[in-house]
């Protein structure tokens, strides 16, 4: 939207919603003038679940995916990002919180959407988050969740599947037992921005994490 204050020929909205619009949105449905300033909310935790119900899935080709927010913004300040401009705090949802609003999605439209994670059909939640594992407390709190929900579907030859984006962290912050705990709840697909093999590099980009955290990272991901 910032284009639009400097391109003549573009066709001016009449209003421009800067940064979370998911309250702000409502004001402008209300005929509300917006505010030029950045919105952000001051918490996560009580926006809505989403509505899927006027969806035609037949419609959507594989991958088809739900998406899911756990949190914004990021833990890291990478010199390269401008997440850091976006959502200048990090704000993050209890885990427990969004497992059951994965779980409420998941039994409204399982059927439709068929969550499988196989190379005829890819069908599965994936997180909206610049990083899962930024809050390890409610990252843990997410898996356990899952974990006894897949128990129990795992008894009817089904599954929840899940996949994030996510951060290299050292073995002591996330040892085995939690790696293998994400694969019982369900989180088949990580995406990791490595960006270079070169830890001085990755230090001066404010990466922070070691070549040690990397392999120890692709080790459990390859294991688990």
């Amino acid at each position: 939207v910032e284009l639009y204050k400097h391109n003549r020929l573009a066709t001016i909205p009449d209003q421009i919603i800067q940064g979370d619009a998911d309250e702000a949105i409502v004001s402008l449905l209300k005929e509300e003038q917006m505010s030029a300033e950045y919105y952000y909310l001051s918490n996560l935790d009580n926006l809505p679940c989403p509505d899927y119900s006027d969806v035609d899935w037949e419609k959507y080709c594989a991958p088809k995916k739900v998406y899911i927010t756990g949190s914004r913004g990021c833990v890291r300040r990478c010199t390269f990002c401008d997440v850091k401009y976006i959502w200048p705090k990090y704000k993050y949802r209890p885990g427990k919180q969004i497992a059951e609003e994965m779980i409420k999605l998941y039994t409204k439209h399982g059927k439709a959407i068929d969550f499988k994670f196989d190379h005829l059909s890819n069908s599965y939640f994936e997180f909206t988050d610049s990083l899962i594992n930024g809050s390890l407390k409610a990252f843990k709190e997410l898996c356990v969740e899952m974990k006894k929900v897949n128990l129990k579907l795992k008894e009817q030859n089904k599954k929840i599947i899940w996949g994030a984006q996510f951060i290299c962290r050292s073995a002591k912050q996330m040892p085995e037992d939690v790696w293998a705990i994400m694969a019982d709840a369900g989180c088949k697909y990580i995406s990791i921005g490595i960006e270079s093999g070169s830890e001085q590099v990755r230090n001066h980009m404010l990466k922070k994490f070691t070549n040690e955290d990397m392999y120890y990272t692709f080790d459990m991901a390859t294991k688990h």
